[in-house]
């Protein structure tokens, strides 16, 4: 419930990735889904709830979550996003972030999300890339 360092964050990933021998994107996306079915749902349930009936709706209203979040902390550094309804089936959300290689925890998420929701999605990385000093990752999500 504190801000902390990116430092202590990538070296806990580092060693937990050698702990658990498994690789780091691996252990990011599971520790994505695990903040989302245990943390979240535990402690941010509502506020959750609050930004969308279902996963569709809560990713629409993604853009704008981060604000509300930043009401409760106003130090952290929320990473950004903009999401495109391709159609009734298809959305595409796009990810900026100055920190590097959290991609896979967003897809651990994305999926947390879909289970949370009960709301079976296809999610697929489709891009990432540098725009700026953003690091950018597109993902689609199929429902």
């Amino acid at each position: 419930m504190t801000n902390y360092s990116d430092t202590v964050t990538y070296a806990l990933v580092v060693n937990a990735s050698k702990i658990l021998d498994m690789n780091i994107q691996a252990l990011l996306f599971e520790f994505g889904k695990y903040w989302v079915l245990t943390i979240a749902a535990e402690k941010y349930a509502a506020l959750l709830h609050s930004a969308g009936k279902g996963l569709r709706e809560f990713l629409v209203n993604l853009p704008n979550f981060h604000s509300r979040v930043m009401l409760y902390y106003p130090e952290i550094t929320p990473p950004e996003f903009k999401v495109m309804e391709l159609s009734d089936t298809t959305l595409e959300l796009h990810y900026f972030s100055k920190r590097p290689g959290l991609h896979p925890f967003v897809s651990g998420i994305l999926e947390g999300l879909s289970t949370f929701f009960e709301t079976p999605a296809r999610i697929e990385l489709i891009e990432t890339s540098m725009e700026d000093e953003y690091h950018k990752s597109v993902f689609s999500l199929h429902f």
